[in-house]
């Protein structure tokens, strides 16, 4: 790695998950000197089986997923390497200096893909529900696996509203749990709409 990265690079991508990895693909295919640094903490590596990916009717394990596309990106000439980018500035030059873990590089253009983060339950045998996939995090990847099956919804206030809403239209009975009391300060069309699709509360 010394070596290719001895020049400034054409782009530096901060997190190795879906999006990352196929703008590595990407660049690479465009023959641009590209490095990925990744924490190796993507979120798509919490997901048992993934139904909404294009190409995989079956559906695909994400961690299977991030090395399909990892291999995928090397093959063009990516670099790939595990840690954690503390800092980017830009010199006088305008190039832009990354330092993660014990190296600096210098690259024309940094793309951040860093994901989201998720706000974990207190809920006892919190990690063996994801695992299952009893516990899931999107709605739109995985509402249609909701498909008359009785569902909780986690959430509070309009957010939650709105997410309730939006699996209403999959789940057969559908219950909102929210760690706050009452609806203070909700918009009345999001109540409306709430009691019409008829979740409980």
């Amino acid at each position: 790695m010394t070596d290719a990265l001895s020049q400034p690079l054409d782009c530096l991508i901060v997190g190795g998950g879906a999006g990352g990895l196929t703008a590595a693909i990407y660049l690479a295919r465009f023959r641009r000197n590209v490095l990925l640094v990744d924490s190796g903490k993507s979120r798509l590596s919490l997901i048992p089986t993934s139904h909404n990916y294009p190409g995989f009717p079956e559906g695909i394990n994400g961690k299977e997923l991030l090395t399909r596309l990892g291999t995928q990106a090397r093959q063009f000439g990516a670099i790939i390497t595990e840690g954690v980018v503390l800092s980017i500035s830009k010199g006088d030059d305008g190039l832009l200096k990354v330092a993660f873990d014990e190296t600096t590089v210098f690259s024309k253009t940094v793309i951040l893909a860093t994901g989201a983060s998720d706000i974990a339950p207190a809920i006892k045998g919190y990690e063996n529900a994801l695992r299952s996939a009893t516990l899931r995090y999107c709605p739109i990847c995985d509402g249609f696996e909701a498909i008359g099956k009785k569902v909780g919804v986690l959430g509070s206030g309009t957010h939650g509203i709105k997410e309730a809403l939006f699996i209403s239209w999959y789940a057969a009975d559908l219950t909102l749990i929210s760690r706050r009391n009452g609806f203070n300060g909700m918009d009345a069309s999001f109540l409306k709409r709430h009691r019409r699709a008829k979740v409980d509360v």
